[in-house]
């Protein structure tokens, strides 16, 4: 039932939300379940290095999650994405069978590349750090099919940064691949 103290609790969440520095794009307002994440690791993987490569090796932008029957809420069919709402890029993350906090199809805003991206594929890594002795919460941006390593590990936003789970529509988007090579 909404009643008054309904409305000044979800007020104060998204007061809460954008005091703890998810600023949106004149506009957006916050999701009902939208949080912020703070120090999460951020990479990204490529073509070469994906962890869901199809097995004749000719398809370096498989996932784990591709769109079909089974997995209604992701996007794509194969890695990609232009970092906008409607096209968010793939993001790989923990497996949720393995103690992963995020679904598959879960939406998130990394303000530092200005960009949407759709948990789609997994990452080894991710889950790895995930159960260390001291967990590090890990997400892993797709770069392209043809990113280098090098240019991978040269890209600024590598490292601990804030994310947005469950994101509105409407934040600030610098669209298209993150990498060109």
């Amino acid at each position: 039932m909404f009643t008054l103290r309904t409305a000044a609790a979800a007020a104060a969440s998204t007061l809460a939300l954008l005091g703890a520095g998810a600023a949106a794009a004149p506009g957006a307002s916050a999701a009902p379940n939208q949080y912020t994440m703070d120090n999460v690791q951020l990479t990204l993987y490529g073509g070469q290095d994906g962890d869901n490569i199809t097995s004749d090796n000719d398809n370096p932008r498989g996932i784990a999650w591709p769109k079909s029957n089974a997995h209604p809420s992701s996007i794509h069919t194969l890695a990609g994405g232009n970092g906008t709402w409607e096209n968010p890029t793939t993001l790989a993350v923990a497996n949720p069978r393995k103690g992963g906090p995020f679904q598959p199809g879960t939406r998130f805003y990394i303000p530092a590349v200005h960009r949407y991206f759709i948990a789609e594929d997994t990452c080894a890594e991710c889950l790895h750090d995930l159960h260390r002795s001291t967990p590090v919460q890990h997400v892993d941006m797709w770069a392209g099919k043809n990113a280098t390593q090098r240019s991978m590990n040269a890209y600024p936003a590598n490292g601990r940064h804030k994310i947005i789970v469950n994101p509105s529509k409407g934040m600030q988007v610098t669209s298209g691949p993150l990498l060109t090579h």
